[in-house]
Order: structure tokens, then C-alpha cells, then sequence
């Protein structure tokens, strides 16, 4: 864009023959109105706002009106009169305006309606719309130009602002729509695992035969894995049998050798994870494995564990590529296999029903098995008595209650309620125990459990769904514990002699809620308890507090701390049992309308 400057117009003076006229100027004062062109010019250059300017053939100044002496702080015309913009503007804008001015002289064209930046040696630029024209004589001749300046500063502001705010929103949507693609990307992502558990899980939950469970099991991980060959080592007593397999794989020889190479890993080392980039470099595996072998690989060993013990090994042979997928899937097969080996344990377990418990339908079976999965003698802890009890609202809970010893000799206590009710909450809560079970061989703090249990978890739960949990971590003398919470009731400390009930805080997100593992960890809080002589301890699920009576009022807190007092001396059993039968009294023992789940702790004294 061009930058120009603003004249005043210069004093025109007419000639007629050998006089020259100049051209009264007329102000408000005169009597009589104008009549001549000179008068009008006067009034024209004296009254309107805008700068006019007259320049003679090298753009010197021979009239201005008093808009432009007003914009450039000129006291006087004459003080003007016979100067260039060179005097008035900076080079910038000087240079310009001779060169347009010189142009318009030569070639007789105007410029109309451009845009000027005007830069002052002493002041803030500024912005005006010009016009220049040539000025002309009587005969044609061009003898200057002349030219009408507009200020539109505060226009040209508010228009660069409103650019710079279009600029400002249209990267702003350019950053979101790149975020919203990535965000996108992960969801399609997360959707196609969810999917696909989801899916899994449904074709293998009508499966109660163990040689059909194993195809179903090997089948989902192949879906994962579709370049690879695959056997599946059922755990034994004196090692594993291959119960399964696939491709080269599925020969009496090629399976002999899937046993053997399991064999030579010591146990722990068999209930993890492993992978091995290049198997024919290592010793444990270099086997007389079939020829075909060597285009795979990549060797990946997936134990299935339920119980705190490896049913099944999965072993896979895989493409180079095997690693990648591995890595970017490792989450999802962590969860494929805890679900495949809660199946597993479920399909053991339905070996041992009777013909009269399939018969009575999956609903009862399904009860029986969850019911197999709470826990089923109470653990010896130094100086702890422990009980726990759950009323399902439906044939089957989502609540979860367990305790069990973890890797370090510790004990964990765990409770949780799975968001909504019935078959779909009861599948989660097999998931949710094989997990808590799994993950305690390796994390000893109730923190780091819960955090454990929500990487593997979140994976297996929508959007609309969620877990919240108690976890207590138990010292192996007895004498202190852990104590985290994700979204669960917080857990009640009775004093002794029931001298005072508190609650004690612990702040955490419900499992599976958020998808940023990091975020779920950093708002995840822990509190260590010394654990004192007499005291006694209550968690619970909100099935208990938010019973409702016949005025559609809750148990509430405050009755089940009256309970408590009342319960002071009596052992942690009788405790749990009393608690149940005053909910009972207070609903008048019509049916739950949630799952109801205690777990109670009391310190010797």
C-alpha cells in the first residue's frame, strides 16, 4: 500500500486579461452569502474537516485548507506556502508521495480512494484515504496537482484489530481442528478396542467347555496378532500342556517343544509378560523348532492368571513387526488377558458344576460363579480381625469385595462398586478382581494398586460407566496400613471404646473416569495409618447408606455410626451382621434397590 500525505489547498488567484484577482475569503460574518467560484473555495477550504492541498509542478505547497494545517500543526498557511513534504513528513512517507505526485504530472492520470500510511517525525503514525489529481490551467496545461485527504486512523484500527482478531480465531480453529483430529484418532482408537473387548467378551461368555474356551481364547488374540502362530500351555502340576495351537504349531512335535520352552522359565518369570525380539539368540529357546519357524521371529509369552495363579501361558510367533503391535497393544492384551483368564477360571469352575446347575440357566450359574469369586476364608493377620459381607440387589453384584495377601507378604483389603447393576456390572467386577489380583503381585501400597488397576481397567469400560474403589494395604505385623480411595465412601475410623467416629479423608477419581492415566495418578491420594490397639474400621458401599425406608429417606451415616457405638465391644463379625439386619429392620426387609457390601476391621487391643 502506497503512503501518501495530506496539503491544504494553496491560494488560487484568477487572472482576467493583465489584473489579477485574488479570491476574498468569506466567513460567517459576511451579510450577504457568497457568490463567486472564489468565495466558495474559501469557505470550502476553510470549513471542511478533511485536508485539501494544492503543489505546483514540484510538489510544493501553493494553498492547504485549515483541515490540513489542523492535522499537521501549522499555525500559519504562508509558513507552508513553497515547502514539499520533505518538511512536513519522514522520508518514508515523503518519497512516496513525491514519486505518486510526479507520476500523476507526467501521465495526466489521478489516484482516487487509495490508502496512506502518514509518518510524522514527532507523532504517532497515521492513516487517510486520498485522491490526487492534476491540477490544471484555462488551457489544459498541467501546472501542479492537487489533492483531498481523509483521516480514517481510528477505522484502519479497528479494522487491522478485527483482522488480527479473524487471523487470531482462524488459527485458533486450525490448532482445535488439528486437536480435535488427534483427539479423533485416539478415540477411533479407543472405540476399535473397546469394540473389540466388548465383543470378545460377549463370544466368550456363553462358553462354559474348556477345549472350546481355549479355541475362543486363542482366536481372540490371533484377531490381534493375524500374521503369527500361536499354542496355548495349560498350567499342570508338573508344568504346562498344550491344549491348543495353530499353523506349524499344531503338530505332536511342535507342541512337545511349546511345554519344553516354557519349561525353562522359572515360575515368576512365566506369570509375566515377556517378549523376545530375536528368539533363535536365545538359549531357553533355541529348540528344534519347525523350519517355517524362523520367519517369525519375535516371540511373545502372555500368561493368563486368575487367582493369584497362571492357568495358561499363550505363546505367540510373529513377524518382526510383532514388537511394534506389541507395544502399541500392550494395554489392550493386558486387559484381553485378564478377561480370557477370568474366563478361563470360570470355564474350570463350570467343570466341576452338576448337571442341575447348567440346567437351572446361565443367570444362577453366573451367580455361582460370582459367589466363588468373594473371598472365602478370612485371613490370618497379626493383630487384625477382619469381616466382610455383600447383598446383591439382582442374582448377580457388581460389588466387589476381597482380601487376599499381596507380593511382599502384606495384605490387601479391597472394596468397590461397579457402576449400574446385574449381569453387565458383574462381568466387570470378574475383570476388576483378576486385575486387583494380578497387579498385587507387584504393587504393595494401596496407591500404586489403585493406579495399577486403573491402567488396565479403563480400557474394558465406556464413557457412561465407571468404578470407585477402597483399597487398603496391610503391613505384614499388622501394625500400619495404606489406605487410598477412587470415588468410593470414605472409610470410618472408630476410636476405642467408641469414644469418637471419624472420617478419614482421601481424595481420588473413580476407575476408568478419565482417560489420562498420568492425570488419574496425580490426583489419586494416599494416607498412611498407624493402626492403634482397639480401634475399629468400616468401609462400605453406598448400597448401605442410601438404603431407603418407607418415607423414602435414606439409612444415612449418622444411623450407621449410632450402630457402630452401639456395636463397640462386639467382635467385627457380629458387627457386619448387625449392621445387615439393622439395614434390614429400616427397609422392613423389602428387596435392595443396590448391590450392599461391608468390610470391617478391628485391632487387637
Amino acid at each position: 500500500m502506497s503512503e501518501k500525505k495530506k496539503t491544504r489547498a494553496p491560494s488560487v488567484k484568477k487572472k482576467t486579461g493583465k489584473k489579477r484577482v485574488t479570491l476574498k475569503k468569506t466567513t460567517s460574518a459576511d451579510a450577504t452569502p457568497p457568490k463567486g467560484e472564489g468565495d466558495l473555495l474559501h469557505m470550502l477550504l476553510d470549513t471542511i474537516p478533511d485536508a485539501i492541498y494544492f503543489k505546483d509542478l514540484k510538489s510544493r505547497f501553493v494553498r492547504v485548507s485549515r483541515g490540513w494545517m489542523k492535522k499537521s500543526g501549522i499555525k500559519k498557511e504562508t509558513t507552508i506556502l513553497g515547502k514539499t513534504d520533505f518538511d512536513i513528513f519522514t522520508l518514508e512517507h515523503a518519497r512516496q508521495a513525491f514519486k505518486d505526485e510526479q507520476e500523476i504530472i507526467r501521465t495526466g492520470k489521478p489516484i482516487v480512494g487509495i490508502e496512506e500510511k502518514e509518518t510524522w517525525p514527532n507523532r504517532p503514525d497515521t492513516w487517510v484515504s486520498t485522491t490526487k489529481m492534476p491540477l490544471k490551467d484555462r488551457s489544459g496545461k498541467t501546472i501542479g496537482t492537487f489533492g483531498i485527504s481523509r483521516d480514517i486512523t481510528e477505522v484502519k484500527k479497528y479494522r487491522d484489530a478485527l483482522q488480527k482478531a479473524k487471523d487470531d480465531l482462524e488459527e485458533r480453529v486450525r490448532e482445535r481442528t488439528a486437536q480435535l483430529s488427534e483427539a479423533k484418532y485416539r478415540l477411533e482408537q479407543h472405540v476399535e478396542q473397546l469394540k473389540f473387548l466388548n465383543t470378545t467378551a460377549f463370544e466368550l461368555a456363553p462358553i462354559v467347555h474348556i477345549e472350546e474356551m481355549f479355541g475362543a481364547v486363542g482366536s481372540a488374540f490371533l484377531a490381534r496378532f493375524p500374521f503369527a502362530q500361536m499354542s496355548i500351555c495349560q498350567k499342570v502340576k508338573n508344568g504346562f500342556s498344550c491344549v491348543h495351537a495353530t499353523g506349524v504349531l499344531d503338530m505332536p512335535e511342535a507342541r512337545s517343544l511349546s511345554e519344553k520352552a516354557l519349561a525353562s522359565f522359572t515360575q515368576t518369570e512365566t506369570a509375566r509378560l515377556q517378549v523376545v525380539e530375536q528368539w533363535p539368540r536365545n538359549d531357553r529357546l533355541k529348540l528344534p523348532w519347525p523350519k517355517a519357524l524362523k520367519e517369525f521371529p519375535c516371540w511373545i509369552a502372555i500368561p493368563l492368571q486368575a487367582d493369584n495363579a497362571v492357568l495358561a501361558v499363550i505363546q505367540i510367533f510373529a513377524p518382526s513387526q510383532g514388537v511394534t503391535v506389541f507395544k502399541q497393544e500392550q494395554t489392550l492384551l493386558s486387559t484381553l488377558a485378564a478377561h480370557a483368564a477370568t474366563r478361563l477360571s470360570n470355564a474350570l469352575h463350570y467343570q466341576y458344576l452338576e448337571v442341575k446347575a447348567r440346567l437351572e440357566g446361565e443367570l444362577e450359574a453366573a451367580r455361582n460363579i460370582q459367589r466363588s469369586l468373594m473371598p472365602r476364608e478370612t485371613p490370618s493377620i497379626p493383630r487384625l480381625s477382619l469381616a466382610g459381607e455383600y447383598l446383591p440387589a439382582y442374582e448377580v453384584s457388581g460389588d466387589y469385595l476381597d482380601y487376599f495377601q499381596c507380593g511382599d507378604g502384606g495384605w490387601v483389603a479391597i472394596i468397590a462398586d461397579v457402576c449400574g447393576k446385574g449381569v453387565p456390572a458383574a462381568l466387570l467386577m470378574s475383570v476388576l478382581r483378576s486385575i486387583a489380583r494380578f497387579e498385587a503381585r507387584f504393587h504393595y501400597t494401596a496407591r500404586s494398586l489403585l493406579c495399577a488397576i486403573n491402567d488396565s481397567i479403563y480400557l474394558n469400560i465406556n464413557e457412561r460407566s465407571f468404578i470407585t474403589a477402597l483399597c487398603l494395604v496391610i503391613d505384614a505385623e499388622g501394625t500400619s496400613m495404606t489406605y487410598a480411595r477412587a470415588g468410593h465412601p470414605k472409610l470410618l475410623r472408630m476410636e476405642k471404646e467408641g469414644e469418637r467416629i471419624s472420617v478419614i479423608e482421601s481424595k481420588g477419581p473413580a476407575l476408568g473416569i478419565l482417560q489420562n492415566i498420568a492425570s488419574f495418578d496425580d490426583q489419586l491420594e494416599e494416607v498412611t495409618i498407624p493402626l492403634a490397639g482397639g480401634e475399629t474400621y468400616l468401609a462400605y458401599t453406598d448400597g448401605l447408606t442410601e438404603a431407603t425406608g418407607e418415607k423414602k429417606n435414606a439409612y444415612g451415616l449418622a444411623r450407621l455410626t449410632n450402630v457402630m457405638r452401639d456395636l463397640k465391644h462386639e467382635p467385627v463379625q457380629r458387627m457386619v451382621a448387625r449392621i445387615i439386619a439393622d439395614a434390614r429392620e429400616f427397609t422392613h426387609n423389602k428387596p435392595l434397590n443396590d448391590d450392599l457390601t461391608m468390610l470391617a476391621l478391628k485391632v487387637a487391643e
